[in-house]
């Protein structure tokens, strides 16, 4: 009972600080309040006390965001002020025109967006006309999850097939907790940007399939005669998470100019070795072109 109320807890908490990743998180939650109502429903023990608990406490949450929207920017529904007046639409005109004929979200994007995520898109030509029209600004450097987390897809592709094949009283409200989190990745690849730090709202639909997979991988052969593959399947993500960090680093501000130039000048030929070896103290050459395979 106290895991529910606090589930809900953290879902409000995230309604106030990532409203995609809290609406998915207020799906799920009011799945596992659904499936309390209907244990007590069949029951008639204390799990009605519980779920009623975290209902509560899911409403006061979405009582206090309305409150807080409707301050700041005149409107409870409003959970960021009006795009024209933020600063990177501004000094972008572009950013504006995107939002204004195609919307902040659109399915149309999809495909595209899960290429960027899962598979590293390098910035092909043929997708440049398709980006320059429905994406404000495409960000790098793209770090494939695939390759970043190996064994943590196929631990979801075996939680797929569970919930495929698995019976229908079994995997009811699993399903209905991968569908809850689904949104949340839906929202996220539909939208107007991508950049790397979208995908860590992906990966709350990836670990629930993945969990849902561990049990049946556990009783293949592959798992018990095959560790060494798993072994090296974790060592890769690790190595490609590993660079992905270092290369996003040496591509932000946050270094001092002299580091930035001295690492940059050395790591660029093997990060990116299609693109021209320039740059200055203040201005080093960035690790992100059009000419970077899609890993790096």
């Amino acid at each position: 009972g106290r895991t529910l109320v606090l589930l809900a807890g953290i879902a409000g908490l995230a309604l106030h600080t990532r409203i995609t990743e809290g609406f998915g998180l207020y799906a799920a939650t009011g799945v596992l309040i659904l499936r309390g109502l209907w244990h007590w429903h069949r029951t008639r023990d204390g799990s009605v006390t519980a779920a009623l608990a975290a209902a509560a406490t899911a409403l006061a949450f979405i009582a206090l965001a309305c409150v807080v929207n409707n301050g700041r920017w005149g409107s409870p529904l409003n959970f960021s002020p009006p795009l024209q007046t933020q600063l990177f639409v501004q000094v972008d005109p572009h950013h504006l025109e995107v939002l204004m004929k195609h919307g902040a979200f659109n399915p149309l994007r999809l495909p595209v967006a899960l290429f960027y995520y899962l598979a590293g898109m390098p910035f092909k030509a043929a997708l440049v006309p398709f980006m320059e029209e429905y994406y404000a600004h495409p960000e790098g450097p793209r770090v494939p999850m695939l390759l970043a987390a190996p064994l943590a897809f196929i631990l979801a592709g075996r939680g797929l097939r569970v919930l495929v094949t698995g019976s229908p009283n079994k995997i009811l409200f699993p399903g209905l907790l991968v569908i809850a989190h689904a949104l949340t990745a839906f929202v996220v690849l539909c939208a107007a940007w991508f950049a790397v730090r979208y995908s860590i709202e992906l990966w709350g639909l990836i670990s629930i399939l993945a969990a849902l997979g561990v049990r049946d991988t556990l009783r293949q052969p592959l798992f018990r005669h095959g560790r060494a593959i798993i072994c090296l399947l974790i060592v890769m993500g690790m190595a490609v998470s590993g660079l992905s960090l270092l290369r996003y680093k040496l591509d932000s501000a946050g270094l001092p100019h002299e580091t930035r130039f001295e690492w940059s000048r050395h790591l660029q030929p093997i990060f990116c070795p299609g693109a021209p070896l320039n740059g200055t103290v203040d201005q080093p050459p960035y690790l992100v072109s059009t000419s970077c395979p899609p890993v790096w």
